[in-house]
């Protein structure tokens, strides 16, 4: 397997482009600039906070996304069901394939693809206590761009963040 700075110069993109969010606790491989989003959205739950940070080439968008589901960490008993219905709900409509449930320490990790109206979108999700991750690239379905994706969900990692009461 290609180091993921080669995999990554060999897609066009960046190599040298690691974005670490030391308050999101994740760092991945983006094909260049990161631009920051967040978005607070009434829902049965109450209102939740989507932290969004994309990149973007002429074919696809890069992009984590995480929400802090709660105030209680997620056991890891709960979270594979969890992931599996988020899936499940995010793949309604669409057509769903090559599914794949991992775990990483004993943290599980789901991994699909959606396609719809001529759009692909490669999904990888998990808990990490309360928070909800989900990496994706969404573009157009080509050989090419399978690739992109695989390398960036794969360069995804989880590390220590700063709680907020340490000013992070």
């Amino acid at each position: 397997m290609l180091p993921l700075t080669l995999a990554l110069s060999l897609l066009g993109a960046d190599p040298t482009a690691r974005y670490e969010s030391p308050a999101g606790g994740f760092s991945a491989l983006f094909p260049g600039p990161v631009e920051e989003q967040t978005r607070t959205e009434a829902t049965p739950a109450g209102p939740m906070t989507a932290h969004h940070f994309i990149a973007q080439t002429a074919d696809l968008a890069f992009i984590v996304s995480f929400t802090d589901q709660s105030d209680a960490p997620v056991t890891a008993g709960e979270a594979l069901p969890r992931l599996r219905a988020a899936r499940d709900a995010m793949g309604a409509g669409a057509k769903l394939s090559d599914q794949a449930e991992l775990f990483d320490k004993g943290r599980p990790i789901v991994h699909f693809k959606l396609q719809q109206d001529g759009t692909v979108m490669w999904v990888r999700m998990q808990l990490e206590g309360h928070r909800f991750f989900k990496v994706m690239v969404v573009g157009a379905p080509k050989a090419s761009n399978d690739r992109a994706a695989a390398v960036f969900l794969s360069s995804f990692q989880l590390g220590a963040r700063k709680a907020a009461s340490d000013g992070g």
